[in-house]
């Protein structure tokens, strides 16, 4: 529901002074960045299980796997794009940051 809002804001309030182009690019651009991570956290935390059962294919499979998703998220950082583009990391921070803190704080299921 906050993602929904908050893209409905950046629609009515950002979308409307820019071109489509423009404006879905740097849409993509954020929702790319979160999808890096991802992934990086998925084959991280697959890596991590592939240690518990001693497996060690699918540990180098998995570590492979996160330290490649590591270069298009650095080309992404650096070199810094122009404006507005190098505020999208801060932006899928603050995006990461706020679904951290609904995690925590929301009420459990059988409480409502």
């Amino acid at each position: 529901m906050v993602v929904g809002v908050v893209n409905l804001l950046c629609l009515l309030l950002w979308g409307a002074r820019s071109d489509a182009m423009g404006y879905s690019g740097n849409i993509v651009t954020v929702g790319t960045l979160s999808l890096i991570l991802v992934y990086v956290s998925v084959t991280a935390a697959q890596a991590a299980r592939a240690i518990r059962h001693r497996r060690l294919a699918w540990w180098i499979t998995c570590s492979l796997g996160a330290v490649l998703l590591f270069w298009p998220l650095w080309n992404n950082v650096y070199p810094a794009p122009p404006w507005p583009g190098y505020l999208w990391p801060y932006a899928v921070a603050a995006w990461l940051a706020l679904g951290a803190l609904i995690a925590v704080f929301r009420p459990p299921r059988d409480a409502m």
